[in-house]
């Protein structure tokens, strides 16, 4: 007997996603170019089109800049938020119309700021399409008041502005540029979010702790440190640490004095003073014969 897909068991749901297919766009915001993943439904979009999508802001309009493509369900993690239509003749010039207000308003702030010597830094402004609201994005490197400044800002601009401080990464993210890859930022094109980033995650892919090398252009370690991690760390933890005594391995014992992760090797002093190159399959070997 049929029946509504929700009032399956939750095992034969997961089954049924499994073959289940989205299509999925990449939506570019008027100031955020990293083409922000949304399920297209039965609309039929092409590179370029505008569609009108539902955000925390509220309601506002998006380009495609990702050609449609059909994924399974199962490769798209939670719940992809939906494009509500695609935008009209009105809501295309309504958007182009914000993208020049914006720079009049920053503009506006430049100048106030200038006035009052603030101590602070204008980035973005970010207006909002279905009501006269307005964000400005800045930084500052000590806290700034700027209450005054919002009453100027609201009686020329004529709306509700509201102020917010960002950090490195966020101006980095909205100010986009070219990384030493000699791409565009990872945060500004493609990353959806900011991960957390150590140290240790250079330190373990042997990487020269030079933080000329190891800073991106905010300032911050780079978010791409953190791109291959998992797979050093899962080869990592197969593999003697530095310092380990070991026995029967490649033919000989001794103390793990470094290791060459990516190539899953590792180099043993023996008592004798020799240096000994091994593997991690000799290990895995010498292990199992130990036991």
């Amino acid at each position: 007997m049929g029946g509504s897909p929700f009032c399956l068991p939750p095992s034969r749901r997961r089954s049924e996603d499994r073959f289940m297919k989205v299509r999925v766009v990449g939506l570019n915001f008027r100031r955020q170019k990293r083409g922000t993943r949304y399920d297209a439904g039965d609309l039929s979009l092409r590179l370029g089109d505008y569609c009108v999508v539902d955000t925390d802001h509220g309601t506002e309009v998006a380009r495609v800049a990702v050609n449609p493509m059909i994924l399974p369900r199962e490769r798209i993690k939670g719940n992809l938020p939906k494009i509500l239509r695609q935008a009209t003749e009105e809501d295309i010039g309504r958007f182009q119309e914000l993208e020049a207000e914006e720079v009049r308003a920053r503009r506006t702030a430049l100048k106030w700021i200038r006035g009052m010597r603030l101590p602070m830094k204008i980035f973005q402004v970010e207006y909002h399409f279905e009501e006269d609201f307005a964000t400005f994005y800045f930084t500052a490197k000590e806290r700034v008041d700027f209450r005054q400044l919002v009453r100027e800002l609201s009686g020329e601009l004529g709306m509700r502005v509201e102020m917010r401080q960002i950090g490195a990464r966020d101006e980095a993210r909205l100010m986009n540029g070219c990384g030493s890859c000699g791409r565009d930022l990872c945060i500004s094109s493609w990353l959806p979010e900011f991960r957390l980033i150590s140290i240790r995650m250079a330190k373990l892919q042997d990487l020269a702790l030079n933080p000329s090398k190891l800073s991106g252009m905010c300032g911050k370690l780079k978010c791409c440190l953190s791109y291959e991690f998992r797979e050093y760390e899962g080869v990592a933890k197969k593999m003697p640490k530095i310092g380990k005594r070991v026995s029967g391995c490649a033919g000989c014992s001794g103390c793990v004095v470094k290791r060459n992760i990516l190539e899953e090797t590792f180099v043993i002093r023996t008592e004798e003073g020799d240096k000994v190159t091994a593997t991690l399959d000799d290990y895995q070997e010498s292990r199992r014969q130990a036991k």
